[in-house]
């Protein structure tokens, strides 16, 4: 009666540590500051693209990580919207979770972070982020006051 008992317990174990040993590889290590390793085990850099314009953002290649100010002027239907600042238009994707909740009109400036999607003549920018410029700028005004009272 102890013989499968323990055989039980002994089969547990190995597949318990199985488990283990195979989750602890796919979890991933030590990446160097600016970099993060994607789903795929594709190392992508995680430093901010510099502000630059859409008359620049035109010209960049193909998934071009790209990061623009300016205002959402008009919707053009489904999840593209044309995005405009002091040097010209591009169309944009937005899905809809990129919205985070957020209520944006023509009257507020922006902030989108994303990449060029360039096929043929047609270039837009596939938005990953969108911020309120006036609501980025209150949050750094609240992390300040509360560094400078601690």
């Amino acid at each position: 009666m102890k013989k499968p008992i323990i055989l039980m317990t002994l089969i547990s174990s190995l597949v318990f540590t199985g488990t283990t040993l195979a989750a602890t590889t796919t979890q991933g290590g030590f990446v160097a500051d600016s970099r993060v390793v994607t789903e795929k085990n594709q190392v992508q850099s995680t430093k901010r693209p510099d502000i630059i314009n859409v008359q620049k953002a035109l010209l960049l290649t193909d998934d071009s990580p790209v990061r623009l100010k300016g205002n959402i002027i008009q919707s053009l239907g489904g999840n593209k919207y044309q995005f405009k600042d002091d040097t010209g238009t591009i169309t944009v994707e937005i899905d809809s979770k990129r919205w985070q909740g957020q209520h944006i009109s023509p009257k507020d400036d922006i902030e989108i972070m994303g990449e060029i999607d360039r096929e043929g003549n047609r270039v837009e920018v596939d938005v990953k982020r969108i911020v309120k410029i006036a609501d980025a700028l209150r949050m750094q005004r609240v992390k300040s006051s509360i560094n400078t009272t601690n």
